[in-house]
């Protein structure tokens, strides 16, 4: 009789891999705003952790039901004015976009 392979236990999953998992979403929802539509269907706006990402995912839906498009400067005024990291909005969301990968 063969044994059953033991389950290996779960990882755990923190919340600091959350938080950079929201980093890398956000940088590529600015990046290639044509993927928002894809996030949309799988994450609400009460699924992001930190108020400025939640902010980007958010307007980003209002930029789309306005007919507008997801640029970081049609964003940068609706978000909050600092990053989570205490630099301005402005700069960390840019880092965000040029650490964004390419988009296929």
């Amino acid at each position: 009789m063969a044994l059953a392979k033991q389950a290996r236990p779960r990882e755990t999953i923190t919340l600091n891999d959350v938080f950079e998992a929201e980093r890398g979403l956000v940088g590529l929802i600015l990046a290639d705003p044509a993927t928002y539509g894809v996030m949309a269907q799988i994450l609400r706006d009460e699924d992001w952790t930190h108020p400025l990402h939640r902010g980007v995912f958010e307007v980003a839906g209002a930029l789309v039901a306005a007919g507008e498009a997801i640029t970081l400067a049609a964003v940068l005024p609706r978000v909050a004015d600092v990053g989570p990291d205490g630099t301005p909005a402005e700069a960390y969301l840019a880092a965000r976009i040029a650490g964004a990968p390419a988009a296929s």
